[in-house]
């Protein structure tokens, strides 16, 4: 059961829409920001679940 976490993790994406909606709104470099700092958040936690996750890929 472990090793079910990514897969779960997908639906935790819809959870996104509402953040999608307002960045939306804002300046060009507010949402240059935010979709930098989520790259590098999403790159690290990949990166963390290939090698401490033997089963994630």
């Amino acid at each position: 059961m472990t090793y079910s976490k990514m897969r779960l993790l997908v639906h935790a994406c819809t959870l996104m829409l509402p953040v999608a909606a307002g960045l939306a709104r804002r300046r060009t470099s507010t949402v240059l920001a935010v979709l930098a700092a989520t790259a590098l958040l999403s790159g690290w936690f990949g990166g963390y679940a290939l090698t401490a996750w033997p089963y994630a890929i």
